[in-house]
Formats: structure tokens, sequence, C-alpha cells
């Protein structure tokens, strides 16, 4: 017996009709083809990379999309920009490989062609992973505040996934492995940075990817469904052309070619009209209340985790601000900010609470974050204009600021290097109320 090892090459992909009552012909049936490539295929690799990309992605930043559905779901996203090259090279290079001399033998579109086994194959096991991944985020994110157009979120992330499957391909179709291969695994990376960011109009990519809380946010179904209908029409015009002979373009037949056009037309027209944004705000108030030395402290339930930790940090704050005769500074309530809703705007007398990334991450707020959060009037219309605020808002925005977190930590202004004067309770009470009400007078 010899020493060397001989490769064996896997048969040709040859789909042929089964008829009633007769018994399977040589080759493989149009029936088994997803098993073929199976068999064959790289469709595993494909499946290993999905799954090792999206759990490297959902453990970054300590998991702080947890208790967030919309964040959880929009977060998982961020790994297409390897899943999406890896499943489009991939599959460019099993329809090299696999089909190879195939016959289109069946009358029916979906299953003529070897290469539909490989993109079902490829979008059914990757779309699997991926559901697998994100079920798993779930579970651990287990957020109390539901979304009814989840389901269409998840959905345009199979089929963003699928599209990634038939551009490999409808690129294999034409070029051979290497060369197949690596256009595919490029035109999949470059379709992900150029039709991924929003603009106002329905963009075929668009997944959020999202890095910050959505709390305030839900999903748009109308927009959703628009984007799944574009990703359909992608995916209709990508499969229509098939060669006749070989893998000459001219070889694609016109009946197939009119069909490719008509789905670009109608994906131009879908894309081209304005649209509502993919998330829209909601009016939700943070309504997970407790109180802290006697001031009501709210927070958003998809963050009820951290409250504990603002919460123990707000005692002493209260505490300390009574006893030393700044009583004035304490708010009638204390409410959590979201990016849609800045509580002090509609109540001058609650101050706002910022959960920040970070502090989802694991990292515990401190005394001067709270209190900086709290003085800061970023509600008010003059601290936004293109003009900054003038040296005086600074000036007493910093001595306020000391002032408060001094009353808990004595030695907090010479470890920032604050000159300035501290301020006594009247000026600081009237500093502060200018503040919130946004009439303070030297914005």
């Amino acid at each position: 017996m010899s020493g060397a090892i001989r490769a064996v090459e896997p048969a040709p992909m040859v789909l042929e009709p089964v008829e009633p009552g007769r018994a399977r012909s040589r080759g493989v049936t149009s029936w088994s083809g997803p098993r073929y490539v199976l068999r064959y295929g790289l469709v595993l690799w494909a499946v290993l990379a999905t799954v090792g990309a999206e759990l490297a992605v959902a453990a970054q930043r300590g998991m702080q999309w947890r208790g967030d559905l919309v964040w959880t779901i929009d977060w998982l996203p961020v790994a297409f920009i390897i899943v999406g090259p890896v499943v489009s090279g991939l599959a460019a290079v099993d329809t090299c490989r696999l089909a190879e001399g195939a016959e289109h033998t069946t009358r029916s579109r979906l299953a003529r062609s070897p290469s539909t086994a490989v993109a079902a194959t490829y979008a059914g096991l990757v779309g699997a992973a991926h559901l697998g991944v994100l079920a798993a985020m779930l579970i651990v994110s287990a957020p109390p505040v539901g979304d009814p157009f989840a389901f269409l979120a998840v959905g345009v992330q199979l089929a963003i996934l699928a599209v990634f499957a038939i551009l490999g391909t409808a690129i294999g179709r034409f070029a051979g492995p290497l060369v197949g291969g690596a256009t595919a695994a490029l035109t999949a990376l470059a379709a992900v940075f150029v039709a991924s960011s929003p603009t106002g109009h329905i963009v075929l990519l668009e997944v959020g990817g999202a890095t910050i809380p959505r709390v305030g946010y839900r999903y748009d179904g109308s927009h959703l469904a628009l984007q799944l209908l574009a990703l359909v029409l992608c995916a209709v015009a990508l499969v229509a052309p098939r060669p006749r002979e070989g893998r000459r373009i001219r070889a694609v037949s016109r009946r197939d070619a009119a069909l490719a056009l008509a789905a670009v037309i109608a994906l131009g027209a879908i894309c081209a009209v304005p649209t509502s944004k993919r998330l829209s705000e909601t009016d939700a108030m943070p309504d997970s209340c407790a109180l802290t030395e006697g001031v009501e402290t709210c927070f958003y339930a998809q963050h009820q985790r951290v409250a504990a930790e603002f919460r123990e940090k707000l005692a002493p704050i209260i505490t300390a601000t009574r006893e030393q005769g700044f009583g004035e500074l304490l708010p009638a309530r204390a409410a959590e900010a979201s990016r849609t809703l800045l509580p002090q705007a509609a109540d001058p007398s609650v101050a706002p609470l910022y959960v920040m990334p970070e502090h989802l991450q694991g990292v515990r707020p401190t005394t001067s974050e709270i209190i900086s959060g709290m003085v800061s009037p970023v509600h008010c219309a003059q601290v936004q204009q293109d003009e900054p605020p003038s040296e005086q808002y600074w000036r007493d925005l910093d001595a306020l600021t000391v002032t408060w977190v001094e009353l808990v930590e004595p030695d907090y202004g010479a470890s920032v290097g604050y000159v300035g004067a501290r301020l006594d309770a009247d000026d600081a009470s009237e500093i502060l109320e200018g503040f919130r009400t946004c009439t303070y007078p030297h914005f």
C-alpha cells in the first residue's frame, strides 16, 4: 500500500427530478441537495465562524445590553462585519466546487439550480446558529419590557444573513473558487460599510449595531416591514440571473435578466422613498421607584440591576446635604434620564440621574458623577446653541458642583485642581434654581 494519501474530490452535484414510484437516479436529487452541501461543503465552517464571532461580540463590554430587549437584539449584528464576508465567501466557493457540471433539469425555478441548495443550506444553518446565540442572549438579558415588533427586527437580521449567502452563490455562479470566494467576501464587507448607515430611507443592511442603551426607543413596524420587503427583492435580483452554459454572464436568459431588472427597479423605488426611522421614540417614564433617605428615586426597569448602586451613593449625598444646611439643593424627586426624555425639562423639581454605558458594564457611579448630572442644565435651550455659554456660567457650574461634592468628600476640590471659591447655601441654591428653571442670567 502506498504511503501517499490521495485527496478525494466530491462528485459534482447533479440535480435530477424523481418521478413518483421511481427509485432515485444516480447523483443527488433536488430534495437532497442541502444534505449534499452539508456533507461536502464548507457550511459548517461558516456556522462555526458565526457562533464564534457573535459570542465574542455578546461578551464584550461586560454584557451591558442585559435587561434591554431592543438593545440586546441590536447588539448582536455588530458581528455581521465578520459574519457577512465569511458567509458570502464560503458560499461562493461551495457554489463553484459543488455545482460544477450540474444540470438544470427541474422545472421549478427554486429548485432548478444547485446554487439554490447552497444558498438554502447556508441561510438555514447560519440563520439557526444566529437564532441560537440570540436566544441565549435573551435568556441572560431577561428583559422586563417587551416590544411588539421585535420579531420583525429578528426577521430582518435573518434576511440579511440569507442575502449574504445568496450574494456568495450569485458571484460563485460566474467565477472560479478562488476569485469567486475573494470577490464575494470583499463585496459583502463593502456592503456592510456602504449599506448599513441610516439615511432617512430604507437601508438594506441597517440593523442598529447598537453600543449605547436603547431605553426610550421602540421598533418602528412599518420601517422594518419595508426593509424586509427590500431584502426579499434584493434576494430575487441576485437569484434570478443563472448562466445556461459555462459561467458566461452573456449566457443569462432574457427572462432571468428581466426578472432581475424588475426586482432591482422595485428595490430602488422602495429605497428612494423617505420613511420613518427604524426606531421611534417612546414617552415611557422610569417607574421602578423607591425612597432614598426620604427622596423618591426612580429608574427604568431595564436598568434596575444598577439602581441599588446609585441609591447607595445617593444616600450619603442626601444626608450630608441636609446636615450641613444645604437642604434647598435637594430635589423633590430624582429620576433616570434617557436619550429621549430629560425629566427636569418637564418638572424643574425633578433631578436627572444618568445611567451611563460604563455603569452597565459594572463601573460604580461616583459622587461627582451623580451631582454633576443633577446640576448641569443640559435641558436648557441656552446651552444648546452653536455659541458656547459665557465664562461666568462655567465658573458658577464648577463652583456649584465642587461645593456640593465637598459636602460628602471634603478633599474633592483639591483632587481635581479646583482653585475657585466655595459657595454658601444661599448662593448655591440661587444658582441651582436658575439652572433648573433655565432662568440663570449668565448663560
